[in-house]
């Protein structure tokens, strides 16, 4: 008796692919040709050949019988469950790994956007820390760039020392005069902790009581002191080291 339509997929053991299963698909059909032992043509040979149904096409030849065709038909069967496991496999790996770029250039994304936003607040709250209580609109973008170089540890150059200046002041205020100078005395006193020079220590001393830190300028000048042997160094470290003790309210010199 002829295989009922629902079992020929199974009878062929190609139960685990779709097409054997779907009625009026090309695979349906030629399963239906040969268990009703139907030659088959030149095309549908070659549709098998390709999909590697080869125990199949041997069993239509008559090449080989039913419980031979069983064995290899398993086999192909096994052959195919263990290709699409590893391509699920391959699949995941490959979905995993386009996920972790994705995470990847979102979470730089994300990183960028944040640092520009951090970086706009740090910009708004500038004024503030440095005591500039109003900037004019069209001031704002200089004075910004001012405060951010002072921040970043870069003293005031001469034309921005000259524009601040012209503004009568407004903008010259204790917080930010004292940030400038103090970025002279530290790189003044880098100088003079690198090539041992007595005036690096005589202006740093300056610029460290212009910046209200009189005690670094106390203690660059006795460092200065211990080395410097000509007259006219001595006198200029005293004189500004004697400064800087009467700022602290000391009235002894040291040597």
């Amino acid at each position: 008796m002829k295989t009922a339509v629902t079992d020929i997929a199974a009878k062929f053991l190609l139960d685990d692919v779709s097409g054997a299963s779907v009625p009026a698909s090309r695979l349906r059909g030629i399963l239906e040709r040969i268990d009703a032992h139907k030659p088959l043509s030149p095309l549908q040979e070659e549709f098998l050949r390709q999909r590697d149904h080869h125990s199949l096409l041997q069993f239509a030849h008559g090449d080989i019988e039913l419980d031979e065709f069983r064995i290899r038909a398993k086999q192909e069967r096994a052959t195919r469950s263990a290709k699409r496991e590893a391509e699920a496999r391959l699949e995941a790996s490959e979905n995993a790994r386009r996920a972790e770029i994705t995470n990847r250039k979102n979470n730089a994304l994300f990183a960028h956007q944040k640092k520009k936003m951090e970086q706009r607040k740090k910009l708004r709250e500038l004024p503030d820390f440095f005591d500039l209580p109003f900037i004019q609109p069209e001031d704002l973008r200089r004075v910004n760039r001012i405060l951010q170089s002072v921040v970043d540890g870069k003293p005031l150059g001469k034309e921005d020392l000259l524009w601040i200046a012209k503004k009568d002041g407004e903008y010259w205020t204790d917080s930010l005069r004292k940030a400038h100078h103090k970025i002279l005395a530290e790189n003044l006193r880098d100088d003079w902790n690198r090539i041992a020079d007595a005036w690096c220590a005589v202006n740093a001393c300056g610029h460290w009581r212009k910046a209200e830190c009189p005690r670094e300028g106390v203690a660059i000048v006795k460092a200065a002191l211990e080395q410097a042997e000509e007259p006219k160094i001595r006198s200029a470290l005293l004189t500004t080291g004697g400064g800087a003790l009467r700022d602290l309210k000391r009235f002894f010199v040291p040597h």
